[in-house]
């Protein structure tokens, strides 16, 4: 499987403090069927200053391991304004940019900055948004102007570590938003849920599905093509199926 969002990266931001807790983090990961990772780290201007040199230390240590780590960057949507969009580091260099909106509604800029990013040539991954935006869901979506947007969901939301809301919010937004990855978010070797969380997936959705968001759609990000919509049939039975599994 491929995770397209995690702080692995030691010392730059909230994630890893140290190489030997990144290399922790490579072997949970590992374990838990992740064989690809992109590192990134929170925008900060001393985070982008250190960022190759850490990452070229990091990445012997992520072989050791197994792990094919790629590069990238994610950013606060409130930030965007400081760096010019040459200089947004896309998920494992290429054109998808992994923002995080901070915000529980979509604010009157955000389909500004989407449609502006679009003529520079870049397509947006909003991270975690059931962590953002809660039972509010509905209402964001129906305010967002969609273009090539992708959702990030956390492994761990699907699976309540952050919540009744968010696991609630994370379940409706795959089922409801056509174009999804689901990630991990992980800042400790704990974060790495992978296989509870595709084995979860392959319960409650038609065949293929759980492989979508874990695999065939990382892996089509980072070739620069667009992500696939899920297959969608049967979702009512799912639906009731996964209540019982997931204590909905």
């Amino acid at each position: 499987m491929i995770d397209l969002h995690s702080h692995i990266l030691p010392a730059l931001d909230d994630g890893a403090d140290s190489l030997d807790a990144s290399r922790e983090m490579f072997r949970a990961a590992a374990e838990s069927g992740v064989d690809t990772i992109v590192a990134t780290t929170h925008f900060s201007r001393q985070a982008e200053a250190d960022y190759d040199r850490v990452f070229a230390e990091t990445e012997a240590v992520a072989k050791e391991c197994g792990i094919v780590l790629l590069k990238g960057m994610e950013y606060d949507y409130d930030r965007l304004s400081e760096i010019p969009p040459e200089k947004l580091r896309g998920l494992g260099g290429g054109r998808m940019i992994l923002i995080d909106l901070k915000e529980s509604y979509i604010g009157s800029g955000v389909n500004a900055l989407l449609f502006n990013l679009g003529l520079k040539g870049k397509t947006i991954l909003l991270a975690h948004p059931e962590r953002l935006w809660g039972e509010r869901y509905a209402l964001n979506l129906a305010a967002l102007q969609e273009g090539a947007l992708t959702l990030q969901i956390n492994a761990g939301s699907l699976l309540g570590c952050y919540g009744p809301v968010a696991r609630r919010t994370a379940w409706k937004l795959l089922e409801t938003f056509p174009r999804c990855v689901v990630a991990g978010d992980a800042h400790r070797p704990s974060g790495f849920r992978f296989a509870a969380c595709k084995e979860a997936l392959e319960k409650a959705f038609p065949a293929g599905n759980a492989r979508l968001w874990l695999e065939e759609n990382p892996r089509r990000i980072l070739a620069g093509l667009p992500a696939l919509p899920a297959d969608k049939d049967d979702f009512l039975f799912r639906r009731f199926r996964r209540f019982r599994l997931t204590n909905w």
